[in-house]
């Protein structure tokens, strides 16, 4: 048993070892293209470290970047060892958390633009893992497409940057957008908001280009935990990054919410009615992806981070032990009278805690506790009770421990409150749905739309078509 765990903390030194590498290697290869275009580094000069941020949240998001990759390499490696092509898709692994340390640690749109490529370059490999299998070439390839027509908008939110402020740094983007006036800086920042956020967005799968995320799930598990943990998040990282280009009420920002309200929408009622347990997952995902994007578009930016760190770690469990679940009976659920009021404290709470508060936080934590409440199961462990309520209390001090991870302060009091009221409504009357769905199974329409979500609401289906003309 001894030799056991000491074999195993060999192993994860030398993953920690080769994660080390590919953490301090962007910071190297900037530090070696300095070199050779200037023939010398003076490292106690501050030009010399302007293209790296040493910010908050650059440094958080390394450390769950590290730790994550370490845990599915750890995984890859027993994962892999059996396949032929094993110790290739493992540096392919290693390439694509390159690209993510290189964004993450970036301060220059185009090294930003250049790993914002390269992620998505070096997952499509992985995605080929298995050349055999038609549908994930098929999916691999659509994911492809469309993460040129996302990096094709990132090119034109660089060149739109640097054409209204005339610089490609992010500090100095930073410092002259925040001391312009709010009407000057809202003109100089409308292309550049607008395409960034398609961009993001794209990259996010958000509705209606969501349809190739569920189907990568014929991947195999680590390259799923790396896709649902990591490399989604990207879009939403970059919007945290650039949010100073944004204001709640700004038409960029309106686009991001309303997409993200849709896309909360179709990846809830898709992933109910799925009964594989890898595409509920995905699915999961999406319904997260587009919360995410509500977050920034509420202008609860330091939420985002939080979301982010917290929806990772769930997520690579969910896929790394999806393999290992034994088939268990669905619980069964409280009685529906305990549901209506739920759903009607749901419908109600929300509006009337903002009202009171103006507080937008307090109104979406709502919503989130009391699905939670509705969603028990009718043979509860107190233990569940006691840790809900232990998590519950805490999470009204949310939004201050994600301004002090991430340095970036909250602009929900900027919000136009017809927004917040309408963004809360439509949160609320959906987790009232989802409450009550169960029991609404004799109305036709409940089974239409069983039937419709099952299927990821045809998505994946006519995106074969296009996708096959696109081929023929």
């Amino acid at each position: 048993m001894a030799e056991f765990y000491v074999n195993k903390l060999d192993f994860l030194l030398e993953e920690a070892y080769m994660i080390g590498i590919f953490c301090i290697l962007p910071i190297l290869v900037y530090l070696a293209g300095r070199f050779l275009l200037f023939g010398s580094i003076n490292l106690n000069h501050y030009e010399t470290w302007q293209m790296i941020d040493f910010g908050n949240l650059a440094l958080v998001m390394m450390v769950y970047t590290t730790m994550i990759s370490l845990f599915i390499l750890y995984y890859a490696q027993k994962n892999f060892e059996r396949e032929k092509n094993g110790k290739r898709w493992l540096v392919w692994i290693l390439l694509t958390i390159f690209s993510v340390h290189l964004i993450t640690v970036s301060a220059n749109l185009l090294s930003i633009l250049l790993g914002f490529i390269c992620i998505s370059l070096f997952f499509h490999q992985l995605l080929l893992c298995f050349p055999n299998r038609k549908k994930s070439i098929n999916v691999a390839w659509k994911k492809f497409i469309l993460s040129r027509i996302g990096d094709l908008f990132f090119i034109f939110f660089c060149y739109s940057i640097y054409k209204t402020i005339g610089t490609l740094e992010l500090r100095e983007i930073h410092n002259l957008v925040l001391s312009m006036p709010i009407e000057e800086r809202m003109t100089a920042c409308f292309w550049p908001s607008i395409f960034l956020g398609i961009a993001c967005m794209i990259k996010s799968a958000q509705f209606p280009l969501h349809f190739w995320l569920p189907e990568t799930i014929d991947a195999p598990s680590p390259i799923s935990a790396i896709m649902h943990a990591g490399i989604i998040n990207a879009g939403g990282f970059l919007l945290l990054k650039f949010h100073f280009l944004y204001t709640p009420n700004s038409l960029a920002s309106l686009i991001i919410l309303f997409v993200g309200l849709m896309t909360v929408i179709v990846g809830g009622l898709s992933m109910l009615a799925q009964v594989d347990i890898k595409r509920k997952l995905a699915y999961s995902t999406l319904g997260q992806m587009g919360f995410m994007m509500v977050e920034f578009g509420l202008g609860l930016y330091p939420l985002i981070l939080l979301h982010i760190i917290g929806h990772g770690f769930y997520k690579a469990y969910g896929f790394l032990a999806a393999g290992s679940r034994d088939l268990a009976p669905v619980p069964k659920q409280l009685g529906v009278s305990f549901k209506i009021i739920i759903s009607f404290l749901i419908l109600i709470s929300p509006i009337a805690i903002y009202h009171k508060t103006d507080d937008i936080e307090y109104g979406v934590l709502t919503i989130f506790f009391l699905s939670l409440v509705g969603s028990l199961p009718k043979t509860l462990n107190p233990m569940a009770i006691l840790v809900s309520i232990f998590l519950a209390i805490p999470s009204i001090f949310l939004l201050s421990l994600g301004t002090w991870m991430t340095g970036i302060e909250s602009e929900q009091t900027q919000l136009n409150p017809m927004i917040a009221i309408i963004s809360l409504l439509t949160l609320s009357t959906f987790s009232a749905f989802i409450i009550l769905l169960p029991s609404l199974n004799q109305f036709k329409f409940v089974n239409w739309l069983y039937a419709y979500a099952s299927r990821g609401f045809l998505f994946s289906q006519n995106s074969d078509k296009i996708f096959n003309k696109l081929v023929n």
